[in-house]
């Protein structure tokens, strides 16, 4: 280590005494200064529009903002990559290329040093350097936590560097024994605990994106330095390095343009984006990892078997005559372009093409006959049979990397399906963008016979089939033994696209399941995870929870999709998410069905009897699950049910909910309510960042005391610092009256929209419900003796209007209601940015730092360093 140490410090002092290092820090600067200010600018600018669409939300919906990392950083770090694929060769260039030419290369070789310690030393060195730039760029970071973050940014900002290096050292072993993801440690668990102080930056890719740019930036220098210790002329070992690291970027490109499997797998497994977009997601695989630590070590490999052929006096082919008629090699080159111009234009083989073919063929070989003389004095010159030993290294190296890297991914695969805590993806996206929710890895687990996605893909449409294949991919990786893929080609296989049906379309999905008899197909409606899974749950023949809605008393039709005040949308989802829902006639029956999971009243008109309360209550008693759904300004003769639900805790409050905010005001109303004010409950977990809907809403409490030991939560309230308040002069409303809060009249808020509860009953009939499903095996939540009471203070929320604004808080209550966790519905994974508003001065600070001062900086450095040499002399 002491003799690397030795050549580290001198390359590093001989780099960065030259000009040439700070001219090329200053390049590469600038580049990304120019490249993060523009996105910053760009990010500030669309938050701006979006802000003016959304007060005008009345002519159609406002776009949603991409996330500010995703934009800004994402855009930033792919850029740095293309920086670095012109920039690299030139550190490189110099390392053993100079030494050749200086005649230093001898000295050194007499030094008690190891080759494979020149190597490495050497190859420390330029890496060094480019993990220097790397760092300078950290000042983004910190500059946009100042601007983005809390008031007091600026203290934390400072504290963004040693905390990023704490944290680059602190991840690891998170990994390896701590129990949370690393998205969490990265962002946090409690206030100062993160990485950065600002919402708006994910802390998770950005760490794995520096991560992919230095083990790529190391495969650059380890190709650089190989090519530096192959010629004595600076610019050619550049070149050389350019144009190898060219083939290795384009070479992915060559994918779109075949259709044969083996090819696609290949160029795909050669090509350096395939495995750096991991790192820019946030979602790195350890073979990603390994694959650039590969093609480091195998060119590092390549130079130490250069540096012993130069150890040994050998050197490489070297003739004295020239060989004869070179043009021949210009005529089929000539003739290997026609071929394929002639191919591709007529979309056939042809005798043209054949044509071409011949004289590129009768070129070749009359070269080589013409030029006998000059190959027999090749085959025997001095450095021939070196010159092929390295070659035949170079390809036995190639080999060991490919076998490694392919028992590396099979390894990692075996680990995977043998360990449920190991997973070789590590999604380091705060909210686990790349991560099957546990619901999706549940059902996976329980699976007992096979699955197959299949995807009807459009060739013209490739963005929409690399959406199937990212989230395909998840679900495959989670059950890859049960889990098969199937992308149908609609142009090449219209036989098999006719199978599925007449209604059938590009870009359709469907879940298979079974074979013969048993076989079984279900469409998925949209590509997302919660329509999938649940396409799973259904062809696997998943037990349906019944829901049951009452009928006779005005309540809405379940039926009505079209109207705005049905339900028929709301039906339909929950079809979709494998639930039975019918509608229930108390005049017919004696006992609520005794198979309900859960009963909806939802905005009932015409009162009930004392029977039909009686029946609730000898429902509730067994341990059911009541959700019912209210209006402001009810009938007078409703109150014998309101009465019924103060008997269990609720006090529905005779007001209107009033909410004067800017945005109510410009659509003309004061009766809507948008909140994201959730209790801390199983309904509302994971739903911090979206809001809920609601029109004309009444206000509900809770008794201070419950009865039946009950607990009892505030599910949904009003925001606290919105000056919502709860409007008790119906009548003024009624008459469209001009209205504001009263004190000691009005209720003040934030107010109660919607509360839960939950007791264990009383009646001995309550039983544990079966942990397994009946029909498919799948290990299902515990069916607990408890009754369950949920009620919101709005009907319209369930309506067709707003279901859709309400669709995750109401799906999610349902499966708490029917005490099935496992069909909670699964959010898409999906994230929006916030808008950003920074001032002018704010905007040049960025601009100055970003584009001018460190660049200037580092000159000064520079100028500061080869002053100092030059008066040392």
């Amino acid at each position: 280590m002491r003799n690397v140490y030795l050549i580290f410090k001198r390359e590093f002092g001989v780099l960065f005494s030259s000009p040439l290092a700070y001219v090329l820090f200053v390049l590469f600067l600038v580049i990304s200064g120019i490249f993060f200010s523009a996105g910053f600018g760009t990010y500030v600018q669309y938050s701006t529009f979006i802000q003016m669409q959304s007060s005008m939300r009345q002519f159609g919906p406002a776009p949603q903002l991409p996330p500010f990392t995703d934009m800004v950083f994402g855009n930033f770090f792919r850029n740095t990559v293309v920086i670095f694929l012109f920039m690299l060769p030139l550190f490189t260039m110099r390392l053993f290329a100079e030494e050749r030419r200086s005649g230093t290369e001898e000295l050194l070789m007499t030094f008690p040093i190891r080759d494979i310690e020149i190597v490495v030393g050497k190859f420390m060195a330029a890496l060094a350097a480019v993990m220097i730039m790397l760092g300078i760029t950290l000042t983004y970071c910190l500059m946009t936590d100042y601007v983005t973050g809390p008031q007091s940014g600026f203290v934390d900002a400072l504290l963004v560097l040693p905390k990023f290096i704490w944290f680059a050292i602190k991840v690891p072993f998170v990994w390896l024994f701590g129990d949370g993801n690393l998205a969490t440690v990265l962002s946090g668990g409690e206030a100062g605990s993160g990485l950065f102080k600002s919402p708006h930056l994910d802390p998770g890719p950005i760490m794995s994106a520096y991560l992919g740019l230095l083990l790529t930036g190391a495969a650059f220098v380890a190709l650089g330095v190989f090519a530096s210790s192959i010629t004595e002329h600076q610019i050619v070992a550049a070149n050389i390095a350019f144009a190898i690291l060219l083939i290795f970027w384009m070479i992915g490109w060559v994918e779109e343009l075949t259709d044969i499997s083996l090819i696609k797998t290949v160029v795909s497994s050669v090509s350096i984006n395939t495995h750096l977009e991991p790192f820019m997601k946030g979602d790195p695989d350890f073979l990603n990892i390994a694959y650039f630590i590969g093609i480091s070590c195998y060119f590092l490999f390549l130079t130490w078997v250069v540096l012993f052929w130069t150890r040994l006096g050998r050197g490489f082919i070297s003739v004295g005559k020239k060989s004869k008629l070179n043009v021949l090699w210009l005529i089929a080159a000539l003739g290997i372009i026609a071929t394929i111009n002639i191919r591709v234009i007529q979309g056939e083989w042809t005798a043209y093409s054949t044509v071409g073919t011949l004289l590129t063929l009768g070129a070749l070989a009359a070269w080589f006959v013409l030029n006998i003389e000059w190959l027999a004095s090749l085959v025997v010159s001095h450095g021939f049979l070196y010159t092929m030993m390295l070659g035949a290294l170079a390809i036995f190296g190639l080999i060991v990397l490919c076998a490694g890297l392919f028992i590396v991914d099979g390894a990692l695969d075996i680990a995977q399906r043998k360990s449920n805590s190991f997973q070789r993806h590590i999604d380091m996206t705060r909210i686990q963008k790349y991560s099957l929710a546990e619901q999706s890895k549940k059902i996976l687990e329980s699976l007992n016979e096979p699955v197959t996605f299949v995807y009807i893909e459009d060739p013209n449409r490739p963005m929409e089939l690399q959406q199937a294949q990212e989230i395909f991919e998840l679900y495959e990786r989670g059950r890859s033994d049960m889990v098969k893929l199937d992308y149908v080609d609609a142009e090449k296989n219209p036989i098999r696209v006719q199978d599925f049906g007449s209604t059938v379309a590009c870009g359709d999905v469907y879940v298979e399941s079974g074979s013969g008899e048993n076989f079984k197909r279900q469409k998925v409606e949209q590509l997302e995870e919660n329509d999938i899974t649940n396409g799973i749950l259904k062809v696997v023949n998943l037990t349906s929870p019944k829901i049951y809605v009452t009928t006779g008393h005005g309540e809405p039709n379940i039926e009505e999709s079209q109207k705005t005040d049905g339900l028929g949308i709301f039906s339909d989802q929950l079809k979709k998410e494998v639930y039975d829902i019918e509608s229930l006639n108390l005049f017919a029956i004696t006992e609520i069905p005794k198979d309900a999971a859960a009963v909806l009243i939802v905005d009932p008109k015409t009162p009930f009897t004392e029977d039909e309360l009686g029946l609730f209550t000898q429902y509730m008693d067994r341990g059911g699950n009541l959700l019912v759904f209210l209006e402001p300004q009810m009938d007078p003769s409703m109150d014998s049910f309101l009465k019924f639900l103060d008997t269990y805790g609720v006090e529905a409050d005779n007001d209107l909910i009033v909410d004067p905010s800017l945005q109510n005001r410009l659509m003309g109303t004061y009766a809507r309510l948008s909140t994201n004010n959730f209790g801390t409950h199983e309904i509302t977990e994971g739903l911090e960042r979206m809001s809920g809907l609601f029109d004309f809403a009444r206000s509900l409490r809770l008794k201070d005391e419950l009865p039946n030991e009950a607990t009892g939560t505030e599910l949904v309230k009003s925001m606290a610092e919105s000056s919502a308040w709860g409007e008790t002069d119906l009548d003024a409303v009624a008459r469209n009256e001009s209205i504001g809060f009263d004190a000691g009249i009005d209720n003040e808020g934030p107010l109660t929209v919607a509360v839960v509860l939950s007791w264990e009953p009383e009646a001995a009939g309550a039983e544990i419900g079966s942990t397994t499903d009946e029909n498919t095996g799948i290990e299902l939540n515990e069916q607990t003796p408890a009754s369950r009471l949920v009620v919101f203070g709005d009907s319209d929320m369930i309506k067709n209007a707003n279901f859709t604004y309400n669709r995750n808080l109401l799906l999610n209550t349902m499966a708490w209601m029917a005490q099935r966790q496992e069909l909670v519905s699964i959010r898409p994974r999906t994230e929006f940015g916030q808008p950003i508003m920074v001032t002018d001065m704010e905007s040049r600070v960025i601009w100055a730092l970003g584009v001018m001062d460190l660049p200037v900086l580092v000159m000064l450095i520079g100028i500061a360093v080869l002053v100092r040499r030059r008066v040392r002399g």
